[in-house]
């Protein structure tokens, strides 16, 4: 009757660990996907955030030297930026109105004065 009772309690034991092990390992994945997703969307923000620093140094330049073609923003016919998914531009007097989004993610509104 003991050898019965101890032989219960390990395959509770056993079981129990099994399923802490297994919601572990899917807990743990989900977090690493999560943390690729981040990982990915900071990348997005860091381009967006050197491309208008970029354009802003550039500013005289804009209207004449950047074009936007097939996802791809070109400056000088050089890429400037990839995964583009919306882009515009409109001049004013004063100011410089652009609106990006990249990779159907983030979408920012730059106004850029002259």
């Amino acid at each position: 009757m003991k050898n019965a009772y101890s032989f219960f309690e390990l395959i509770i034991v056993l079981f129990i660990s099994s399923l802490l092990i297994v919601f572990t390992l899917k807990f743990s994945n989900e977090l690493n996907l999560a943390q690729e997703e981040n990982y990915k969307l900071e990348i997005y923000k860091l381009e967006l955030n050197s491309t208008r620093i970029f354009l802003q140094k550039n500013i005289h330049e804009l209207k004449a030297n950047l074009k936007y073609t097939n996802k791809t923003l070109f400056f000088k016919e050089q890429i400037l930026l990839k995964e583009v998914s919306n882009f515009s531009l409109q001049s004013n007097v004063n100011y410089i109105n652009i609106n990006i989004e990249i990779a159907n993610k983030i979408d920012q509104n730059w106004i850029l004065k002259k």
